[in-house]
């Protein structure tokens, strides 16, 4: 597995006047799809017809494998979708860079579990009824 991500951010010049802001991207993947970032549609209450998009998290492997890309299910109860890029603002840079480490602890994180997925070794058989015989005896 393999994930290269970037992160670009404005001239530090202007950012102590308007704030931080951040683009991560995905940028090489292999093994799992680049679309890493899980972010949830909101219907705005003003207009239920229009709607806001809020990140949320880096993708568990459940994730993956549930939500859709790009946009989600139409109508689902839980309308969560992926995206290989996020743009994020923060008031000020400590809790930017904070939330840069963070995110860099779950792409390790997502990682570590998708290779221990594919690398399952705890097995469990159950039986259910009568095991039939393997050699019969007659009189």
């Amino acid at each position: 597995m393999y994930l290269k991500v970037k992160r670009s951010s404005m001239d530090p010049m202007h950012k102590r006047y308007i704030g931080y802001t951040y683009k991560v991207e995905v940028v090489d993947a292999s093994g799992l799809p680049p679309e890493i970032f899980v972010f949830l549609r909101i219907p705005k209450p003003s207009d239920p017809a229009q709607s806001d998009d809020m990140f949320q998290n880096v993708a568990s492997p459940a994730d993956i494998q549930e939500y859709p890309v790009t946009t989600p299910v139409p109508g689902a109860n839980r309308p969560f979708f992926r995206l290989s890029e996020v743009w994020l603002e923060f008031r000020n840079e400590n809790l930017a860079e904070d939330a840069w480490r963070c995110m860099q602890e779950d792409f390790a994180a997502l990682l570590d579990a998708l290779e221990a997925n594919a690398q399952l070794s705890v097995e469990e058989v159950v039986e259910y009824g009568t095991a039939p015989s393997s050699s019969s005896s007659s009189s």
